[in-house]
């Protein structure tokens, strides 16, 4: 972590600090700069907590590709391959996103307009950076209010090129989403990174980090005893006696790493408390964790397994189930929010006919015998719900 933020491109973010007008804040430059491509590739590439922030999420999205369901069997294999193929794309497509503010993936094939709505068979996949400084750009925003796509893009376009790429040809991913109108303009009508809410954070568990370590450093002492040191410093021979004994001992710990002493000479390491370091360091955690909307224990690994910093289980046990049915909603929860509309425009598109069918996402927590049928109580009960309000009986 230290080689992060002693680099110069991150001692940039803070120069020109509350040098714009008074309808932008200072806050807004360091954002700007920061969202640099190569301080994002930095911060990925040198911090193992922002290379986590950014992949564990889709990682654990693509674990389990969302089955299809219909019942033409022969449909249902074909498509659930298709599915099974096409999920490391969002995957990737989604850790890019997650980086940079946003990402498309590209449907492509031999058609020569891509202007055009696609129609043709897909013939390949591509992923291209979104975001405010990516290569994909957003060429023109659905302004009818009538439109069923209202608000969302309708056309693409490859930055400096003249090419307008139809939204159809287009699954689009974002990260941060952005709520007002103006903040939409601002980024090209994409999201922003996930890093943007951390970097703070991430600063701040670094200065801790080192604060701690010069802390520990400066605190522990080797104590060297000498017999009779008055007797030696009121002449000059035992002052120099002193210092080429002295001289000696500093080359033999740089040189062996340990001390050569005659028999009968003390040495001992002063001993100090560090009483809260650590509760010091875990609050700075927490913040990071907070920030980066993921568990804590997932994001360090805390306590045990599961797909954390450390990527192994531990001895001492695994996740609390609590953080596990957590993590697992939040999962659930993404994959239809991030990946229901790409998935169905796929669907779509390869059925070349519309047929029922429907779409699940498998759970990646296994649910004990209690907690199954729990959980079929609860859908039962949403389902009779739904029964009853459509037919008028709420």
């Amino acid at each position: 972590m230290t080689e992060l933020f002693s680099d110069s491109a991150f001692s940039s973010l803070s120069q020109g600090f509350g040098q714009l007008g008074s309808d932008r804040t200072a806050d807004y430059q360091v954002t700007q700069k920061f969202y640099q491509q190569r301080e994002l590739d930095l911060l990925t590439e040198c911090n193992n907590f922002a290379a986590n922030i950014v992949e564990l999420l889709p990682i654990a999205m693509g674990k389990k590709a969302c089955v299809f369901e219909c019942e033409n069997e022969i449909v249902k294999g074909q498509i659930q391959t298709r599915l099974n193929e096409i999920t490391p794309k969002f995957v990737k497509a989604t850790k890019l996103a997650r980086q940079c503010g946003g990402s498309g993936l590209f449907l492509g094939n031999s058609d020569e307009d891509l202007s055009q709505p696609l129609i043709t068979p897909i013939e390949f996949y591509n992923i291209f950076q979104g975001g405010k400084s990516g290569t994909l750009q957003i060429s023109e925003i659905e302004k009818n209010p009538l439109n069923p796509n209202f608000e969302n893009p309708c056309y693409y376009k490859i930055r400096n090129g003249s090419a307008v790429i139809h939204a159809s040809r287009i699954i689009p991913f974002y990260g941060i989403r952005m709520i007002t109108k103006e903040q939409q303009i601002r980024y090209n009508h994409w999201g922003i990174s996930v890093l943007h809410r951390s970097i703070d954070k991430l600063k701040n568990l670094d200065i801790a980090d080192q604060s701690i370590a010069n802390t520990i450093s400066q605190f522990s002492r080797l104590i060297y005893e000498i017999e009779d040191l008055p007797t030696l410093l009121s002449s000059e021979q035992g002052k120099q006696l002193l210092r080429d004994r002295l001289a000696l001992l500093n080359h033999s710990w740089n040189v062996l790493k340990t001390l050569v002493v005659k028999t009968g000479e003390k040495v001992y390491n002063l001993k100090v408390d560090y009483t809260g370091l650590d509760s010091m360091l875990q609050h700075f955690k927490e913040m990071l964790a907070g920030s980066a909307d993921i568990p804590y224990q997932k994001l360090f690994n805390s306590g045990g397994g599961g797909e954390g910093m450390g990527g192994a289980s531990s001895a001492s046990g695994s996740i609390d189930r609590t953080t596990e049915r957590q993590w697992s909603d939040l999962v659930s929860d993404k994959q239809q929010e991030d990946w229901q509309p790409g998935m169905v425009k796929l669907i779509d598109h390869w059925l070349r006919q519309p047929i029922p069918y429907q779409l699940e996402y498998p759970n990646l927590l296994q649910l004990s015998e209690t907690e199954e049928i729990a959980n079929d109580k609860l859908k039962a009960e949403t389902e009779k719900i739904k029964s009853e309000t459509q037919t008028g009986m709420v």
